[in-house]
């Protein structure tokens, strides 16, 4: 799953539960390797996404 689809569905899942879990980042990661730039722009990403609500 590209870096974009791990942000999508993080998104999703945070919207949705309010929420995600660094549990349910890493099984969305799978056994991909993340730099942890990828990881700030999930973090950044789904922030963001919340204070739009």
């Amino acid at each position: 799953m590209s870096v974009p689809e791990i942000i999508r569905r993080a998104i999703e899942i945070g919207e949705r539960n309010g929420k995600i879990t660094f549990d349910e980042l890493n099984q969305l990661c799978d056994s991909r390797s993340l730099d942890p730039k990828d990881v700030e722009r999930i973090s950044q990403r789904a922030e963001r996404s919340r204070n739009l609500d």
